[in-house]
């Protein structure tokens, strides 16, 4: 049999080992011969049979690791594409940002699951949701103090209505409806005929916008205002030149009172240029009071006065000469008697109730005191002339109708009533008074 050499055969290899056979039955020889041989064989170089494997790596352990470079990886990954892209859409709810929910990825052993959840960056979705939440919240309450503002502005309550939005000025945009409530509050007071009052929210609106309805709308107030005081002092010029401008931009203005105060601006301009027997003059001007004024009375006998005022008249041969007859007196021509009219509802409506008290008559100032005529007018918050007519001038003695709205104040409700007043007027001193007979029973109601 031949010998091993070198390392020897490999584990598993089978050698050329012939069986030691001997013929007559010596078979037992031979097998324990080649029992002996094989044990020599594990002495020698290469692998035994046997032997113990070099110790392998756990595949727990090498699990773990590729999980932890994957996370790694997708990590690295999704903060670069978070740094150099636009941050995705969240869902929306209801007008609130909702973040979407994380995939659940099931890896197992679970145990290498729990540092990775650590990094998750689940916070700031939710910050985002709340912050998107916080605005939405905000214009809510913007929507409902805006709705509000608007229920209370179809009420006419402009006052409350613009204070309402003032409050919510800071968070929300209340331009519009903030300048349309100052608006229209200014715009009920000038119908009212209480022009600072309207000019001063006039002014709010336009501080809110620059609007070209309230800058108009101003500039008319403030020439109505102006030519309510030029006619007061019987300055007829100004008068009709603010009141015209208002009657021009718009004929109902001050629920049709600018037309009326024109027309007695018109009118006492007119009786001025008579009075210098300018009848032409006069009569150019009594017309233009027709044409705001059609056919009102007083306007239409001054139109017939002046037309008769300027027709000539044929010069009579002169008398011979009297023998001792005393001359005539002469006539004595009064002042028309409008301007005492409306000085006297001036001063009451300043609250200056001496300078009215002096407009009375002897017996009338006699037969009560200042205090007493005063106390009459203490509920009124205004009073004025609306317009003057059926005036007739006999002597010294004159009659007339003024035409007057007054605005009362009872507790917390305001009234605005309308009357006509038949007034007596005397003459003293060359001054036209108030008789005392127009003090009884001389008020009657109509409508504004």
């Amino acid at each position: 049999m031949a010998e091993p050499t070198g390392g020897g055969p490999s584990f598993g290899e089978v050698d050329d080992v012939e069986p030691n056979v001997e013929p007559n039955g010596s078979g037992e020889r031979a097998d324990a011969a080649t029992r002996q041989r094989i044990p020599d064989r594990r002495t020698e170089p290469g692998p035994q049979v046997g032997a113990p494997l070099p110790r392998a790596v756990p595949v727990w352990l090498l699990l773990g690791v590729a999980l932890g470079a994957v996370v790694l990886t997708l990590a690295a990954v999704f903060f670069a594409f978070r740094a150099f892209s636009p941050a995705a859409p969240t869902a929306t709810v209801a007008g609130a940002s909702v973040a979407a929910p994380p995939v659940a990825t099931a890896v197992e052993p679970a145990a290498t699951i729990a540092p990775a959840a650590t990094a998750a960056p689940a916070a700031q979705p939710t910050s985002v949701a709340r912050d998107t939440i916080q605005p939405a919240a905000a214009a809510a309450a913007c929507t409902t103090s805006a709705g509000e503002a608007q229920a209370l502005g179809q009420a006419r309550r402009w006052s409350d209505a613009a204070a309402k939005l003032e409050s919510t000025r800071a968070q929300c945009d209340v331009v519009g409806p903030l300048y349309d409530a100052y608006l229209n509050q200014a715009r009920t007071l000038a119908d009212d005929e209480r022009g600072g009052e309207a000019i001063t929210f006039f002014d709010k609106a336009l501080q809110v916008k620059s609007g070209t309805e309230a800058s108009n709308e101003r500039g008319l107030a403030v020439a109505y205002q102006d030519g309510r005081a030029a006619l007061d002092r019987g300055d007829w010029d100004a008068a009709i030149a603010n009141l015209s401008r208002v009657q021009s931009a718009n004929p109902n203005y001050a629920r049709g009172n600018n037309a009326l105060n024109l027309v007695n601006a018109y009118l006492g301009q007119g009786d001025a240029l008579v009075a210098q027997s300018r009848c032409a003059e006069a009569l150019s001007v009594f017309q233009r009071a027709d044409v705001v004024k059609p056919n009102e009375s007083a306007v239409t006998q001054r139109i017939s006065s002046a037309q008769q005022c300027g027709r000539p008249t044929l010069v009579p041969a002169p008398p011979p000469p009297p023998i001792a007859a005393p001359p005539p007196p002469a006539p004595v021509f009064a002042a028309p008697v409008e301007p005492t009219v409306r000085a006297y509802y001036e001063a009451l409506n300043s609250k200056r109730f001496g300078d009215a008290y002096s407009i009375l008559s002897s017996p009338a100032r006699a037969s009560q005191s200042l205090a007493s005529f005063a106390g009459r007018f203490d509920t009124n918050r205004g009073i004025g002339v609306r317009f003057i007519d059926g005036v007739s001038i006999q002597g010294s003695s004159a009659q007339l109708n003024a035409h007057t709205q007054t605005v009362t104040q009872n507790g917390t409700s305001v009234a605005t009533s309308c009357s006509r007043v038949a007034w007596v007027l005397v003459l003293e001193g060359g001054q036209w008074r108030r008789d005392i007979r127009s003090e009884s029973n001389n008020e009657f109601a109509e409508r504004c």
